[in-house]
């Protein structure tokens, strides 16, 4: 619970207008920006591309040590764009579903 603006009674924290006198809360709204929220996407996106080539590429030389760097080179060129577009897709569900860091929390 909060204190009115206006006349000082308690009021529920989310309240927009206080429901005994009618004052406005002013609640500062914490919906984010769309650009905003695009940008924010696009990183996580290269995040989850880097860490996801990064991480099958240590898998690959763990488990072959004689030629592992030469294979995950190979992948990296075949699954590098398919990994992108899926790191994509998979940012754009988490940035609208506001769970990424940075995204807010849905109103």
């Amino acid at each position: 619970m909060v204190y009115c603006r206006g006349c000082g009674k308690e009021i529920h924290e989310t309240a927009e207008t206080c429901p005994h006198c009618g004052a406005p809360q002013n609640i500062p709204s914490t919906k984010t920006n769309s650009v905003a929220l695009f940008f924010i996407g696009l990183g996580w996106s290269l995040v989850i591309w880097f860490v996801s080539l990064f991480v099958i590429g240590f898998v690959i030389g763990f488990a072959n040590p004689e030629n592992g760097a030469e294979i995950a080179g190979k992948f990296g060129e075949e699954y590098g764009l398919v990994l992108l577009l899926l790191s994509i897709v998979v940012s754009a569900v988490l940035t609208k579903q506001r769970i990424l860091p940075g995204t807010g929390k849905k109103s």
